[in-house]
């Protein structure tokens, strides 16, 4: 059973926990290519946290806006709707000043990001229709915010740094699609065909599998380590057994709590083979 509270609720509902897991992967790009701690990246891991946490409450917010569903969430939000708000509000003023320790190419390519969020829910493009490629869409996102970014600012574009991305691009994916299975009746309520309602639970856990699979080959080409390959492998389980498990009949507190806290938990596991 998933741990669900007030505590719990406060993480998910007010997408502080995914928030976290956007911190988790800046600071494991920074971790794993020894880039520099200091006021700019730091920086950077703060507006990255902050981008997260506002774009998911727009897009709750939107949804709730939208639909009016009566649930667990939006009964929260309409609780708690006064202090998110000024939480916002607060998180739109520190990411304008902290603009000021990014480059203008940087933030050239955040704002494309943060478009390409928007788009992906608010009418009339609303790229999540595209049910096939929404995964990916989501997965370039995390991957350019988190990852792309801190390269670019740090001018660390090689050939070791692209690879990586792309293993991270897969890694994301296959959460991604695992989401589908959560959605599949609200998607196929709103005739957007996803890998879950239109090939099952099943084959979209496969695809998972493959997509992490993907990851884990592909990192060995950037980080071969005998302890990197024995703390990547077990991680390798980790997420291959929670796709395995994975159904639509899991609380939403799984997906939320379990699947995004695998980007967590991949900062973790870097840690320990860094320590090793």
């Amino acid at each position: 059973m998933v741990l669900k509270n007030k505590f719990t609720d406060t993480l998910v509902y007010a997408n502080i926990f995914i928030s976290f897991a956007g911190l988790s992967q800046v600071i494991l790009t920074l971790l794993l290519f020894s880039i520099q701690i200091n006021w700019q990246s730091v920086s950077y891991v703060l507006f990255v946290f902050l981008s997260t946490f506002l774009q998911y409450n727009m897009q709750r917010g939107y949804n709730f806006l939208e639909k009016h569903p009566d649930n667990d969430r939006n009964n929260w939000l309409l609780k708690n709707k006064k202090t998110l708000l000024i939480t916002i509000g607060l998180s739109i003023i520190i990411l304008l000043l902290l603009c000021r320790w990014l480059s203008s190419m940087s933030i050239g390519i955040m704002i494309a990001a943060e478009l390409i969020s928007t788009f992906y829910f608010i009418k009339p493009l609303q790229l999540r229709k595209f049910g096939f490629i929404k995964p990916f869409i989501i997965s370039l996102i995390w991957v350019i915010s988190c990852t792309v970014v801190p390269f670019i600012e740090n001018n660390l574009i090689n050939s070791k740094t692209i690879i990586f991305c792309i293993a991270q691009f897969f890694f994301i994916a296959a959460l991604c699609v695992l989401f589908d299975i959560k959605d599949k009746k609200n998607d196929l309520d709103e005739g957007i065909k996803t890998y879950a309602n239109s090939f099952g639970t099943k084959i979209t856990k496969l695809i998972a599998i493959i997509l992490t699979l993907v990851y884990f080959i592909t990192m060995l080409f950037v980080f071969n380590s005998t302890n990197f390959i024995l703390l990547n492998s077990i991680f390798f389980l980790i997420v291959a057994s929670l796709i395995i498990i994975t159904n639509d009949s899991k609380d939403s507190f799984f997906y939320y709590l379990f699947v995004d806290g695998l980007l967590i938990f991949q900062l973790i596991i870097t840690l320990g083979c860094l320590s090793l």
